[in-house]
């Protein structure tokens, strides 16, 4: 009667345990698609600035200026992540920069 008892103890520590962590990796995925989701809205905008700024070039002043335009958003693309990383690793916001430092 005891090893019914033990057994079914360890069962449902093993459930809760079971659910904590089907709780834990749907809270990480979703912090992940809010991030994912956000970085790629900064890499919109940014493309939507670019053109912006190109659309309002005077092209016979400035004939090459797409090339330098493409180099800044080039740059601002590349910059991004890093960018995403610091501001969530300064504020961590998401369960998921606290369970990589974890």
């Amino acid at each position: 009667m005891k090893k019914i008892y033990l057994l079914l103890t360890l069962l449902v520590v093993v459930f809760v345990v079971g659910l904590y962590g089907l709780d834990r990796y749907r809270e990480i995925k979703r912090h992940q698609q809010e991030q994912t989701a956000h970085l790629l809205a900064s890499c919109v905008n940014q493309g939507i600035l670019s053109l912006f700024r190109l659309q309002a070039n005077d092209w016979k002043k400035h004939p090459n200026f797409y090339r330098e335009q493409q180099q800044v958003l080039n740059a601002d693309i590349e910059a991004l992540p890093k960018k995403f990383w610091t501001e969530n690793r300064l504020n961590p916001g998401g369960m998921l920069w606290r369970s990589v430092r974890n």
